[in-house]
């Protein structure tokens, strides 16, 4: 899974990447000091891993990833090639999903790109250029298409022309009441509003704990990027004493992480072959076959069964031949779907 992060020059997206990375991306009071995306691969916390570990007790214990991309800064503009409009536009159609870095903290030694920290517009103003460069992209492919007598390119002309209106009236794809096939067209054109966003709002330590009050049609993760990065940077009892006398209840990344999982719909499924406990990734809704190809392409081509046991039963057992004593460890074939937490051991032919 790749996340591009994006927001407007000093917005702080290089300090929440640092912060979500542990990584040392450049990070000045300019804009546009992230030319080329910064890359940075994060592992996904989750406690059942330690959980299912001390049953299997393995030699290492791995844990699933998100790959998260800097993105330049993005200005007014950028959907007619202003600042570094047309590589940010680029790189973020390599994107699964989007972090929408919006500033909220306030510091004079900070300049922000129109003179005040207003994260209502600053959406907005972003917004408005994901909805431009879909905008010529979609009129663009239109009017090719209509050029063709198909029936193919009838069916791609009716949901190009449905589209374009919801971008004429600033509606964010992603917004939009589409059906399964509009859905697959949307993901083929790489349209920039349908792909899933998740806000973070970059507070100040002052506001940590504050309640705030946003007039905002989108939900907003607050995270303080500055206090993050200063708590990664801290052994681990340092920080939870440091957390709670801060009244730090969960990382900021925990928080965005859960954002990511809902709004892109996985689920996490566990392995515990060849001497390591393993979490993955796939879409909520994925069958057993393409679970297994998430190991390797070969299990979904040969796949056989699935022995499935989930965490919340293993955890009441204890113990993997016990859940079997007790009927709950599972067979399941190729129409079976993963469950948020599955333990699966794949049966398959090479």
């Amino acid at each position: 899974m790749k996340i591009g992060i994006v927001g407007l020059p000093n917005a702080g997206k290089s300090t929440i990447f640092n912060a979500l990375c542990n990584a040392h991306a450049k990070v000045e009071n300019y804009p546009f000091t992230t030319i080329e995306p910064n890359v940075g691969v994060v592992n996904v916390p989750d406690h059942r891993l330690a959980d299912i570990s001390k049953i299997f007790k393995p030699d290492r214990i791995v844990p699933t990833s998100i790959q998260l991309l800097d993105i330049a800064g993005l200005v007014k503009g950028a959907s007619r090639g202003e600042g570094l409009g047309n590589q940010f536009l680029s790189n973020i159609r390599e994107t699964d999903a989007i972090i929408q870095v919006v500033r909220y903290f306030v510091d004079p030694d900070v300049v922000h790109s129109y003179g005040d920290v207003d994260p209502k517009r600053d959406i907005e103003i972003i917004n408005t250029e994901l909805l431009m460069s879909d905008l010529e992209i979609v009129e663009r492919n239109l009017a090719a298409k209509m050029k063709d007598r198909t029936p193919e390119s009838k069916t791609i002309c009716e949901f190009l022309a449905k589209i374009l209106e919801f971008l004429k009236k600033g509606i964010m794809l992603n917004k939009a009441e589409l059906n399964l096939e509009e859905i697959k067209l949307a993901k083929q054109y790489s349209l920039l509003t349908y792909k899933p966003f998740v806000h973070v709002l970059n507070v100040g330590e002052k506001d940590l704990g504050a309640e705030i009050k946003l007039d905002l049609d989108v939900e907003c993760v607050p995270i303080c990027g500055k206090m993050e990065s200063e708590l990664l940077d801290l052994d681990e009892q340092s920080r939870t004493e440091f957390m709670k006398e801060m009244n730090i209840r969960e990382l900021g990344l925990h928080r965005l992480v859960k954002a990511g999982y809902r709004i892109l719909g996985l689920v996490t499924f566990f392995t515990t072959e060849s001497k390591e406990v393993k979490a993955w990734t796939v879409k909520k809704g994925a069958k057993a076959p393409e679970a297994a190809g998430r190991i390797h392409t070969d299990m979904e081509r040969g796949f056989i069964r699935a022995e499935v046991v989930n965490y919340e039963t293993l955890m009441k057992y204890g113990d993997i031949a016990k859940t079997r004593e007790h009927g709950e460890l599972k067979m399941e074939g190729r129409e079976y779907m993963v469950r948020d937490g599955d333990v699966i051991k794949f049966y398959f032919n090479v």
